[in-house]
Formats: C-alpha cells, structure tokens, sequence
C-alpha cells in the first residue's frame, strides 16, 4: 500500500536556490548574530541574547527566541511571505518532530553537502504551522520552506489551519473541492484538504521534504569562511601575487639557455638550482643565481635586473667552445 502525505501530488522543483557548503557551528553563529542584532534593537545594548548552556544546542534544539529575533530579517521573511508565518513555538516544534525516518528539525547536513537549521514556524504563535529551512546562500542567511510533505496548503497558500483567512479565491476552490467530492457544507476546509490525501491528521512526512529541499537548492562547490578567515587568505593571496610578479621574467632576446635558466628558477622557487655548461675541452662549468648575483654583467629581464657570469651571457669564446646544459637541485 502506497504511504499517502501531504501535497503528494505536489510537482518538485528543481533548482532557482543555492547554498554553499558550510560547518554546522558557523551557521549557529551567524544565526545567533542575527537574531542578536535584532533583540539589541529592541532591548539595548546592554542586555543580552542568551544561549542555552549546551554548547551545541543547534543540533538537536528548536531555540524559539532566537527564531523569534532571527525572522524579523527581512529577507528571511520574504522569502516565506508565500505562507504568511514567523513566529516559532517550542511546544509545535516538539508535536511535529514524531513523524518519517529522518527527523530533519534542528542542524543537518545532508549527503549532498547542505548544511541547514530546521524547524516550525506558526501564525501569530497559534497551532498552526510549518516546516523552515535556514541555509546560507554564499551571501546572507536565507530561509526556505517546502511544500512535498510539508503541512502548507497549496490550494489556499498558507499553513493548514488558517484558510479562513485566505478566501480571496473560495469559490473557485469550492469548486473544485465539490468536483473532488471532498466537499462538505459543515466541514473545516483543512479537514476537506486532508481528505485529498485520505488522512486523518496533519504530519510532516520528512522523507517527502528532503526531497522536495534537495531538490530545489543547489549546492556550490565552495566552502562558506568566515569574513576573518576569508580576509587572512585574501591577502596571502595578494602577497603570493606580488611575490610571482617580482619574479624575473624571460627576455626573448637572450640567449635560450639563460632563457631556460631564469625560467627553471622560477618554477622551482624552493629549490637551488644550478646550471652545468659543458664547456668542451674546458670541462664543465657550474653556475647559480648566488654566482650570477655576483658577477659584472646586469641584464635587464622584464624591468627586472640580474647580474650573470660575463662568460655565460654570450660571448664570441663562450658559445665557440659551449657544447650543452643541464640542469640539477640542491
């Protein structure tokens, strides 16, 4: 027999949201300084936000004041307008959590690399609610609430319970309700739109959900960072461009072993490297930049000024007698 749930005739959505990869503790915090900012602008400064003493309540948790703070951003209310919530209750939290195979109330991070805080949002703090997400989109905290499984009301946009405050469009639901034969004159219209599910009670069915969430966001390949730790490689970044670009750079003009010489020096940065001229009947001859630093010639390398062994940049008794280089480190 076919498990039946809420909005199982709900069409998923792939895609339109993105979330980057994050730690579930650099989510709480940017959740609680959220929530924080806004208990300050209603309390003062000098009062305080207070977490529970659990360290990693944000696992397991529904935390309502800080939800309570937390959804008077705006665009975390925006972005569940649709269904018209915002206030969190601890006592639905708990009800609603006893449902599925994977409750996904508090942090999780999926398989496929989302990291999310999840829990219930109500109307005016009532009985009647549903499932939210908190994800981080690479810019800011976003929220998300799925439909799949979810205890929305489709046919009235908002959470089962409330329709009587949503009947702009009643006759045309009616109709279709009665064409369903689900209609009933003395009937609630969340009971009528359980019976098109042929359930009994409202539940959240979390296997639904986690589908319907995987679906719709997509994860980036990228790492969310702290704006600290973020600014530290940004500029060991930048340190790591200016030391490349301080590099000497080949002058085509010289001759191709010293070409070559500049160039092995500059792709093997943590080594020494030095150059053996086989010099005919003279044998070999070895040279480094420590030896060409010394030397009487500067040439000029980009803008960039090296000294050489006068005998290596290319005179008419040098290239006579050079029969080949090689290149060995130490």
């Amino acid at each position: 027999m076919t498990t039946r749930f809420i909005n199982d005739d709900a069409l998923l959505k792939n895609g339109g949201r993105k979330a980057v990869r994050i730690q579930q503790g650099d989510l709480a915090h940017l959740m609680y300084k959220l929530g924080e900012k806004f208990f300050h602008e209603e309390w003062g400064d000098d009062e305080q936000l207070e977490l529970p003493d659990d360290e990693t309540w944000y696992r397991s948790n529904c935390y309502d004041e800080l939800i309570q703070y937390l959804m008077k951003d705006s665009t975390l209310l925006s972005d569940v307008s649709k269904y018209n919530v915002g206030c969190c209750s601890e006592a639905t939290f708990d009800g609603m959590a006893n449902n599925g195979t994977t409750n996904l109330t508090g942090m999780h991070t999926l398989s496929n690399g989302l990291t999310f805080y999840g829990f219930f949002l109500s109307v005016d703090c009532g009985p009647s609610c549903a499932f939210v997400i908190i994800y981080h989109d690479g810019r800011k905290l976003r929220a998300y609430m799925p439909t799949y499984g979810n205890t929305v009301n489709v046919d009235f946009k908002c959470v089962l319970g409330v329709e009587y405050e949503h009947m702009d469009s009643m006759s045309k639901i009616e109709t279709k309700y009665k064409k369903a034969g689900i209609w009933r004159e003395d009937e609630d219209l969340f009971r009528m739109y359980l019976a098109k599910y042929e359930l009994d009670s409202e539940f959240c069915y979390w296997d639904a959900i986690q589908s319907d969430i995987e679906a719709r966001i997509e994860i980036l390949d990228e790492m969310y960072e702290a704006p600290k730790e973020k600014a530290n490689r940004t500029k060991k970044q930048n340190n790591a461009t200016t030391a490349n670009n301080q590099k000497p750079n080949v002058n085509s003009a010289l001759p191709e072993y010293i070409q070559e010489f500049v160039k092995t020096a500059n792709d093997n940065p943590h080594k020494k490297v030095m150059m053996i001229v086989n010099m005919g009947p003279f044998g070999e001859v070895t040279y480094s930049f420590a030896d060409a630093l010394k030397t009487t010639i500067a040439v000029n390398l980009g803008g960039n000024i090296l000294r050489f062994p006068i005998n290596l940049v290319g005179t008419a008794i040098n290239t006579k007698y050079m029969q080949g280089y090689r290149f060995i480190f130490e």
